[in-house]
């Protein structure tokens, strides 16, 4: 709303600034309303790989907690809140009979004795909540069967406190704290866990967040950053492989930079398809809270990052390919020709590791806006891992995903 009456107090508006107010608007309103933008069994799929305990054992001394034990942490706490409500059902039951009664009660016969006063209905709306999710260490650790050390370094690690929210806090915001520290803790020393459903999202954001600010954790974050890549490399060709399993999939080639001769240069993946090439760059980076937020400088930068140089990598690969009539790439010490003249089309692909909907599904906008410096480029089919495993998992011919 900001843009919409920022972009209506300006007198004359150029078109571009129009352009520009609706592209932030709608950047900023989409991480506003979606808090959960996919599946929990994906995202759990995702933080399992990501944070491999096996190929990063310092997490579990660093945080106190590896992966499967927010996993297992997750998945049981549900199921507690699940027995809690079922347990209540014989009185809900009761009161929300009652509740319809006095819903019409203008059609209804007199009072009976049987009838649930008010104020117990009162009571129970009031204190259901509490009941389900209101929790003592003790019994979280009793549920899960997590050590009594892991479970507070859970919760400590995605706590809220009361009064840590700024007092000139009045809009909602794309990237609340609650929602990056879904767990709160009551003066009583209890946890309200309401807010569960946010700790899967809350997971990658918290640990990376941690591991950028300390000084100490360098060879460990320059590490994760690189497997953080690596992962999503090979799991854009076993996407792929989903919906086109006769398809020939390559990653991490490299061939001579058509821009600078005598340089060498990487593709992220090669996948043929029939006569199609997919020309894929991969971006595991991290659509930042102040982009989300549309602060002119953090948006600009982000896209240019995460879009903008996929976009020009996807392009110059292709550029090489039209050039030859044979493209040579060269993957592990071995050599891969591509015959040319059996190909009919070539399509540039971004995967990236962050959700960017909003920013994708406008990118001839943001290019004539200048948030996006591809002038002259093909612009790519950009997509997250998760939709695009989705996608692969609808199809049922390999036509269908192209």
């Amino acid at each position: 709303w900001g843009s919409i009456l920022a972009a209506k107090a300006k007198k004359a508006p150029e078109p571009i600034d129009r352009l520009l107010d609706l592209a932030t608007y709608k950047i900023l309103a989409h991480h506003t309303l979606i808090r959960c933008p996919s599946y929990l069994e994906h995202q759990e799929e995702l933080n399992r790989r990501i944070f491999d305990s096996v190929r990063l054992p310092e997490l579990a001394d660093k945080f106190g907690f590896d992966i499967e034990c927010c996993c297992l942490f997750f998945r049981k706490m549900r199921e507690a809140f699940e027995a809690r409500l079922k347990s209540l059902q014989p009185y809900s039951s009761v009161v929300y009979a009652e509740l319809v009664r006095m819903a019409n009660s203008e059609h209804a016969g007199p009072k009976s004795e049987k009838d649930v006063p008010i104020e117990l209905i009162d009571q129970f709306i009031a204190e259901a909540p509490s009941k389900i999710y209101m929790w003592s260490t003790d019994e979280i650790v009793e549920q899960t069967g997590l050590d009594t050390s892991v479970v507070s370094s859970i919760l400590v690690h995605f706590a809220s406190y009361f009064g840590e929210t700024r007092q000139d806090y009045t809009f909602v915001a794309p990237v609340p704290q609650i929602q990056r520290k879904p767990f709160i803790q009551f003066h009583d020393g209890r946890w309200f866990l309401g807010l569960l459903d946010f700790f899967p999202f809350a997971i990658r954001p918290r640990i990376e967040e941690e591991l950028k600010v300390q000084a100490t954790n360098q060879p460990l974050w320059t590490r994760y950053q690189k497997m953080r890549a690596d992962y999503l490399v090979q799991r854009t060709l076993a996407t792929f492989s989903i919906a086109a399993p006769s398809a020939v999939r390559y990653a991490n080639l490299k061939y001579d930079n058509p821009d600078r001769p005598g340089e060498e240069t990487e593709l992220d993946c090669l996948i043929r398809i029939d006569k199609t090439l997919l020309v894929i760059e991969c971006k595991a980076g991290t659509f930042g809270d102040a982009a989300k937020r549309t602060a002119p400088k953090s948006l600009s930068k982000n896209i240019e990052q995460l879009i903008g140089e996929a976009a020009q990598q996807s392009n110059r690969a292709i550029r090489y390919i039209k050039s030859c009539k044979t493209a040579v790439f060269r993957v592990d010490r071995k050599t891969i020709e591509i015959d040319m003249s059996d190909v009919s089309e070539i399509i540039p692909v971004i995967v990236t590791l962050d959700h960017l909907d909003a920013v994708v599904s406008q990118l001839s906008i943001l290019r004539r806006v200048g948030l996006l410096d591809a002038v002259g480029l093909e612009l790519p089919w950009a997509m997250n891992i998760v939709d695009l495993g989705i996608l692969c998992e609808m199809i049922e011919w390999p036509s269908q995903l192209l």
